[in-house]
């Protein structure tokens, strides 16, 4: 083989290891997630997993603050990792799905740096709203991450998508309920089941989907 060629053949299996590890990525990312989630109803004690919602963990004056803000943040970049991945194949759907994806994350940075939410029980600030508007717009993101990218797979994964789409409407719908009871101060039973139901759908389409294309690029290369 010329050594051109070999230096060809290098830089392909390079190209790939990489792509493969930014793949990879998304998978590590959820379960990150959802180690924090566990990670940071161990550190406080009176926080409630299926009455509290996620966002609490980052409350302003919590003691799981510190420990998961941190931790979120790498989910976040892992995330960004995993959407430059997609964005390497080029295909416009999946241009869409990684656009989606890094808004998610840098929504994620902004909402837990700038506008946490307080503490129950606590004066709640009036920019506290933009961390409503944030998460709507993460809400938004997820849904149009899921639906264009649903068109990466099959018939199967695109009906797989679509259920997908259903439990992280319907999540979100039933935690907007919530809002006025958290407003007074008020408990909020199933809170916290019902928002992980639409989180923790939306985690696992995600690494459905890094173990779908990690397939592909198996049986390529």
């Amino acid at each position: 083989m010329e050594p051109a060629a070999i230096t060809q053949t290098q830089q392909g299996y390079r190209a790939l290891t990489l792509h493969k590890a930014l793949l990879i990525c998304g998978i590590i990312s959820s379960v990150l997630y959802f180690i924090t989630d566990i990670i940071g109803t161990m550190v406080w004690t009176e926080y409630s997993f299926t009455s509290y919602s996620v966002s609490e963990l980052n409350a302003v004056g919590s003691p799981s603050r510190p420990v998961v803000v941190p931790l979120f943040a790498v989910y976040d970049i892992l995330l960004i990792a995993f959407s430059i991945a997609l964005w390497m194949y080029g295909r416009i759907s999946l241009h869409i799905t990684s656009l989606s994806l890094i808004i998610i994350a840098v929504a994620g940075r902004i909402t837990q740096t700038f506008f946490p939410v307080s503490i129950r029980g606590a004066v709640r600030p009036p920019e506290e709203v933009m961390h409503l508007v944030l998460t709507a717009l993460t809400v938004i993101c997820i849904l149009l991450t899921i639906a264009s990218g649903a068109f990466a797979g099959g018939k199967k994964f695109r009906i797989y998508s679509i259920i997908t789409i259903v439990l992280v409407v319907f999540g979100g719908v039933l935690s907007g309920t919530y809002i006025d009871e958290m407003d007074a101060n008020l408990p909020t039973p199933g809170l916290g089941i019902i928002e992980r139901i639409n989180i923790y759908s939306y985690l696992i389409w995600v690494v459905v989907l890094s173990l779908m294309l990690l397939r592909k690029n198996n049986a390529k290369g």
